[in-house]
């Protein structure tokens, strides 16, 4: 499975890198668990070399250092490593992690025009990419409030246990390596990962039945994430709906401030009839009014 999880990492356009375990402790405090202290060596070679890294991303970023040194722009990178700290109380914690970085542009520069920079969307569908090839159940991402090194993004979860981090690192941890542009990282537990791998294969026969699509137009409060609205939709709208996507987001003079407009495309699908509009309508009107109970929305019209 790891050679699946690296083969799907270079898919994704990232370069493996293999990096020492040592660094200075400047630039590993800000990794370091909460209540967790850095493992000095005791006979280091220097102080840049002196610590044991508590986070994989700790060294990928000298390693970035090193690329952007050359001039090089657009970097992505990811390593399986392991993660050293101590915590109060206990011996050496030791954990394998699969860690990426990505600065830069999001894609290959053409004739087109301006390549467009990496951000959150791709980190995110990166991490959605590797859920699919992994067979991992879905992905929660719940959005950071505070984080000591990243400035936005999320932690993640499968099957209700935390499965690691994702976002935009801050513009003070990067100083500590001289790196000036916007820098997307995630790590993840690599024990937990794959714990949660689905080692079995389920088949089933090609739909005999055509699916119906609908469009659904919803205003709600800005600072709910699509995230909830996902979970909520697909909890009321039971085994019929096979495809849901958010295709527009909107805030603006027609919304009311403070509340954002967001519209989806719904695909029903019975395995055993052809679905009749009531059937179809049945359901919208019952996701209608899960959304309204949950989260105050409204259809738009």
């Amino acid at each position: 499975m790891l050679e699946k999880l690296r083969r799907t990492m270079t898919g994704l356009g990232f370069d493996e890198a293999i990096t020492i375990d040592l660094i200075a402790p400047r630039q590993a405090t800000p990794f370091l668990p909460a209540e967790g202290q850095l493992l000095p060596l005791v006979n280091p070679l220097n102080e840049e070399l002196s610590v044991l890294r508590p986070a994989v991303i700790a060294t990928l970023l000298n390693s970035l250092a090193y690329n952007l040194n050359r001039k090089n722009r657009d970097i992505w990178l990811y390593e399986v490593g392991a993660a050293f700290w101590r915590e109060p109380g206990r011996e050496v914690c030791e954990e394998q992690r699969l860690a990426a970085i990505a600065v830069g542009a999001a894609e290959t520069p053409n004739w087109l025009g301006k390549p467009r920079p990496f951000d959150l969307p791709d980190l995110r569908g990166a991490l959605e990419v590797l859920e699919r090839a992994l067979s991992l159940p879905k992905l929660v991402f719940q959005p950071l409030a505070d984080h000591p090194y990243l400035a936005a993004g999320w932690e993640i979860l499968v099957a209700g246990n935390r499965l690691g981090i994702a976002g935009r690192l801050k513009p003070e941890v990067l100083k500590l390596y001289d790196i000036e542009p916007a820098v997307f990282h995630f790590e993840l537990r690599l024990a937990e990962l794959m714990a949660s791998v689905d080692w079995q294969r389920t088949f089933q026969s090609i739909p005999k039945y055509p699916p119906v699509e609908r469009d659904l137009a919803i205003v709600v409060a800005a600072e709910i994430p699509a995230e909830q609205i996902y979970a909520v939709i697909e909890q009321a709208s039971d085994h019929l709906l096979e495809r849901l996507e958010l295709f527009d987001l909107y805030t603006g003079k027609q919304v009311p401030a403070g509340r954002k407009s967001m519209a989806f495309s719904l695909t029903f699908r019975a395995a055993d009839h052809t679905l009749r509009d009531e059937e179809v309508e049945e359901r919208l009107a019952r996701i209608l009014a899960a959304l309204r109970r949950a989260y105050g929305a409204e259809l738009r019209s």
